[in-house]
Order: C-alpha cells, then sequence, then structure tokens
C-alpha cells in the first residue's frame, strides 16, 4: 500500500535522523515515478488517495509505537504531529 510505504519514510525519518534525507529523496522519487506512470484523473486521484492512507497509516503506527518502550515516549507524539501537518497541507483540519 503506497501511503504505508509513505508513512514508513516518515517513520524510519523519525527514528533515525540520519536517514532522513534519504527517505525524502526517496519519497520524492517514488511519488514522482508512481505518477508518471498513471494517466489524467487517475494521477490526481492518487494524490488524494495517497494523502489520506498515509495519515492512517501514521494513525496506526502510533498505536504500534505507544506500545514500543524504546520508542513509547516521543515517537507517537512526533507520528501524530506529521499526521496532523499532512492534513492541514490538505485543508483537513483535524
Amino acid at each position: 500500500d503506497i501511503g504505508n510505504f509513505l508513512a514508513h519514510l516518515t517513520l524510519r525519518s523519525l527514528q533515525f535522523p540520519a536517514v532522513e534525507a534519504g527517505c525524502l529523496r526517496a519519497r520524492g522519487l517514488f511519488v514522482d515515478r508512481y505518477v508518471d506512470r498513471r494517466e489524467g484523473r487517475e494521477g490526481e486521484a492518487f494524490g488524494q488517495r495517497a494523502i489520506f492512507y498515509e495519515g492512517t497509516s501514521l494513525l496506526r503506527l502510533c498505536g504500534v509505537y505507544a506500545q514500543r518502550e524504546r520508542w513509547a515516549a516521543q515517537l507517537p507524539g512526533d507520528l501524530m504531529e506529521r499526521c496532523r501537518e499532512i492534513l492541514r497541507k490538505e485543508g483537513i483540519h483535524p
């Protein structure tokens, strides 16, 4: 699932700041190539679906990492904030 993949790139960037630049590059390349392979309305619809599924995947990951002792103190809050940023960017106010 595309949104889950994008959410995991965000997750890894938050977990391991040294890989953030690589995750951002991977994200851009992945999305650009995926959209290039879709034509017309499907490419536009992809963006809307990907944002929705990325947001829901980030919410799911909040719950997963809230249960992991190593990450529970900070990571769920950071993931939730990223989810809010995505929604705000799309004009959805959580």
